[in-house]
């Protein structure tokens, strides 16, 4: 793992992961999310004993460990995921992705009890979608398979639901970034 602490500027070697992680982690595309100033789960880590993508790790920066956390229940690599708060748990949200074809399924972790459930599909199966928590504590899926489309999940159906408001531009493999709108002075 290597970090940039905040206004130094310069990459550090804090610490090895893992010593058997090949590089077929890195291309079979996991996704990883911040779930504190020094922690980030990723999930659909390649497992190089199993050979699938369902292995979800949490890294520790600041304590230098990785726990391997209960793997997910579809393989799954090329996803997207976000991390949200609700009722002082956190969750660790995944959608879409592909296995031997695109997939629409979502699963989400409870990091509480370790938990991964089945959640709401996407309308469609999807890979190359990204994920992000806007304003308001809104889960959106943006990018999603080189269409317009945005869907929103809700965190208390548990379901995802489609966006009136398309991208202007189709999207896919890209970076999301959620700005607060009163930097943009938008008016909802």
């Amino acid at each position: 793992v290597k970090m940039c602490p905040a206004l130094s500027y310069e990459w550090k070697e804090m610490f090895d992961i893992d010593q058997s992680v090949s590089s077929d982690m890195i291309k079979d595309a996991p996704c990883s999310v911040a779930v504190s100033w020094d922690a980030y789960v990723s999930t659909g880590v390649y497992d190089t004993v199993n050979r699938t993508c369902t292995s979800t790790r949490l890294v520790d920066t600041a304590n230098q460990s990785v726990t391997s956390l209960q793997p997910m229940n579809v393989e799954r690599k090329n996803h997207g995921c976000a991390h949200y708060r609700k009722d002082d748990t956190d969750f660790v949200l995944v959608a879409g992705g592909e296995n031997s074809e695109d997939l629409a399924s979502s699963e989400l972790l409870n990091l509480s009890t370790g938990q991964w459930e089945m959640v709401g599909n996407l309308s469609l199966p999807r890979s190359g979608l990204r994920l992000a928590v806007v304003e308001g504590g809104k889960v959106i899926a943006t990018g999603i398979g080189h269409m317009k489309g945005v869907e929103e999940f809700d965190i208390e159906k548990k379901r995802w639901k489609a966006v009136e408001t398309p991208l202007r531009l189709m999207r896919n493999d890209h970076a999301v970034t959620a700005i607060p709108a009163s930097l943009l002075a938008c008016q909802f």
